[in-house]
């Protein structure tokens, strides 16, 4: 028996796929690659009503706005994912805010506030035992301190 095109479990398949591709873009810093493949998953997940996999999404645009050095747009996707995390309890999710929120904060000159989202992102990996991303953020923490200090 084939699977229809329009069935709910091949549509969330194909939006794993373009979320994947999205990430693969990103990484590879195909910046409008990755924005297309995005904007095609959440026009999938909000028509499914996938909510987690919608701020999941969200929060990739988000990565793509950081990269491209569209800061007010990152803020707005990253703060809005950060809440459905928050209201869902997706730890995961959080910790992934958090960090490429200090990230832009950083990138707009204000150290305070991006020590204090690499804190949270810290204590988030440390709590998932994600220890290389914790990691990370143990040198972002180091970098600021040393900033700090030659202002």
């Amino acid at each position: 028996m084939q699977a229809s095109r329009n069935d709910p479990t091949r549509t969330f398949q194909r939006i794993q796929i373009l979320y994947c591709q999205a990430q693969i873009d990103l990484k590879h810093q195909h910046y409008e690659q990755a924005r297309v493949a995005y904007q095609q998953a959440l026009k999938q997940a909000e028509t499914m009503a996938r909510h987690r996999m919608i701020y999941y999404v969200q929060g990739g645009l988000a990565e793509v706005a950081l990269a491209q050095g569209a800061f007010d747009e990152a803020k707005t996707l990253f703060v809005s994912t950060l809440e459905a995390a928050r209201q869902n309890n997706d730890k995961r999710c959080l910790a992934f805010c958090q960090r490429p929120l200090a990230l832009l904060e950083k990138a707009r000159g204000n150290l305070a506030e991006s020590r204090y989202w690499a804190e949270q992102a810290k204590k988030s990996f440390e709590r998932l035992c994600m220890t290389q991303a914790a990691n990370e953020m143990s040198v972002l923490l180091q970098e600021l301190k040393t900033q700090s200090s030659q202002i």
